[in-house]
């Protein structure tokens, strides 16, 4: 079994993403102005991030590695692979909102928690719709520059 990733542009990675993320349990879609990161092992999708712009703000979206995968790397993979993406299109400022515990691993790339009131207000609207929707779970925002 080889594992290999792939940047692939939202409409063409939707037949592949959308499937994956509703097996995963999200309701996330593509969208055709997203970017994927995709980790495929066999030719079947086992993880993948999203990388769109909102607002003219560079994010991080919907990192997800299928559950039967986790905790093999997969994941570290791609954030590698997003690193180097942003180092080469110059993309600085980029946000994310993970859950609280993976300050450190999104940290392997440079993305630090950031106060809350430094964010973009869209960011903070997000935030505070995630967590009335889920009030037990610890998101937090986080910046790379």
């Amino acid at each position: 079994m080889s594992l290999i990733t792939r940047q692939i542009p939202g409409l063409e990675a939707a037949a592949l993403v959308n499937p994956f993320y509703k097996g995963q349990g999200a309701s996330a879609q593509a969208r055709a102005e997203d970017l994927f990161f995709a980790a495929l092992l066999d030719d079947e999708i086992v993880g993948a991030v999203r990388f769109c712009l909102e607002e003219n703000v560079p994010m991080l979206r919907s990192m997800m590695i299928h559950t039967d995968h986790r905790k093999r790397g997969i994941g570290h993979r791609l954030l590698q692979d997003f690193e180097s993406y942003l180092e080469t299109h110059s993309h600085r400022g980029t946000h994310c909102l993970p859950y609280g515990h993976l300050v450190r691993f999104y940290g392997l790339i440079g993305f630090e928690k950031i106060d809350e009131a430094i964010a973009p207000r869209f960011l903070v609207e997000r935030l505070a719709g995630y967590r009335l929707k889920n009030p037990s779970t610890n998101y937090i925002c986080m910046r790379r520059q």
